[in-house]
């Protein structure tokens, strides 16, 4: 909240309060993808429990719309992959490759190359789950560590780029070819494209994108099909209606102060 207000040294403060308190501990490079095999890890600030019997969507669940096509279920389409602008930003021994695995148009013998889909969760790229009986019922790790670091990064990118730099290092040394960020190379672009690198397919890269007002650009014309959106362009910024939903009709009845947003 604070950060949407741009009240960056409050949010800060609040960052520092979890870091400092040695509550939760990053993973370090070598275990960073096996984390995604286990439950409330030492990253975990806040995970969504899934159990078989207890939330796991199967079929729909995450970890199958993000699969490949008929990998983790006959049902996955395969249409979720990474951008290529998250390629493009990816070294090539950067650990978090790990999670990654070939997707189904460009087959096995690309895997060299292009790692497109995400296998966050369903535990790792051979479907190993977290540690229950299915691989569909992965935990959803909704704040991590990480992000509380990249965050801190770029609140104290107003005031201290030293200090900025040492939380951006914290987790960019996760590419072990990438250089050591200092207090005179540390810009928002080196935060923000660590935040695209390390949250991969967890639902948070959107809302960043709109708080800080960068424009996102789809790839409508992957692969060639030549694909395009009758409801917005290929470019868009917050200024796009839509990038804020709308009111449901009971809210707005059960309250005349409330107004429909522009655009609905």
């Amino acid at each position: 909240v604070y950060m949407y207000m741009d009240n960056f040294s409050s949010a800060l403060t609040c960052f520092k309060n979890i870091i400092d308190s040695n509550a939760y501990t990053l993973y370090t490079p070598e275990k960073w993808v096996a984390s995604w095999k286990t439950q409330f890890g030492s990253e975990s600030i806040f995970e969504l429990a899934m159990y078989p019997n207890e939330g796991d969507l199967g079929a729909s669940s995450l970890g199958v719309r993000y699969s490949r096509r008929e990998h983790a279920h006959n049902s996955a389409y395969g249409y979720f992959m990474a951008s290529t602008y998250w390629k493009n930003i990816m070294g090539e021994n950067d650990v978090r490759w790990g999670i990654m695995t070939y997707d189904h148009l460009r087959g096995e013998e690309a895997r060299s190359d292009w790692d497109d889909c995400c296998y966050k969760y369903l535990g790792s790229p051979d479907l190993a789950g977290d540690g229950k009986s299915t691989y569909t019922a992965v935990n959803i790790k909704v704040i991590r560590l990480s992000e509380i670091y990249l965050l801190a990064a770029e609140c104290a990118l107003k005031s201290d780029k030293g200090a900025a730099a040492n939380y951006l290092n914290a987790i960019s040394k996760r590419d072990p070819d990438r250089p050591a960020w200092t207090a005179s190379t540390i810009n928002e672009d080196a935060v923000y494209n660590e935040y695209r690198r390390e949250l991969l397919a967890e639902g948070k890269l959107f809302f960043e994108q709109m708080r800080q007002n960068r424009k996102v650009t789809f790839e409508d014309d992957a692969w060639g099909f030549g694909t395009t959106s009758q409801y917005r362009d290929k470019t868009i910024d917050r200024t796009f209606f839509r990038a804020i939903l709308p009111i449901g009709i009971d809210e707005i009845n059960s309250n005349p102060d409330i107004y429909q947003n522009p655009g609905y």
